[in-house]
């Protein structure tokens, strides 16, 4: 037994509640904010983890990230239209920590956008979307 734990290493403890992937995040928060704000290899060292955190709660949650200005990351929590997971991303930002240089949202905001194409464009006076 002791040489398939060599081999295969130890297993992670999993979050199993809000706290736990509270605790996580603030451990990584550092490195998760210096590569949003740099601009770096966000998806290996910030998204995935983030991803496989979040799947240990509960599969359903999505998320963005940025900057929200020069000295704060914004990380939005979305359900992405899964009416059922809506009260999981309340649950997980309501549990969020104050953390400093950090925004937690819950579920993307509507905002104004624009897009040129040639000599079309396109924004929120212009475009709008029916289910």
């Amino acid at each position: 037994m002791g040489f398939l734990k060599n081999i295969l290493g130890k297993k992670e403890k999993t979050a199993t509640s809000y706290a736990e992937f509270w605790n996580w995040f603030q451990k990584n928060e550092r490195k998760f904010f210096d590569v949003v704000n740099q601009k770096g290899d966000i998806e290996n060292v910030f998204l995935n983890p983030l991803s496989e955190e979040l799947k240990k709660i509960k599969p359903g949650f999505f998320f963005l990230t940025g900057m929200a200005n020069d000295n704060e990351a914004e990380l939005v929590f979305t359900a992405d239209g899964n009416i059922k997971n809506i009260v999981n991303v309340e649950e997980l930002v309501d549990a969020a920590p104050k953390i400093n240089g950090w925004l937690f949202t819950k579920h993307k905001q509507a905002g104004d956008f624009s897009v040129q194409m040639g000599n079309y464009a396109f924004d929120t006076k212009n475009m709008h979307f029916f289910a």
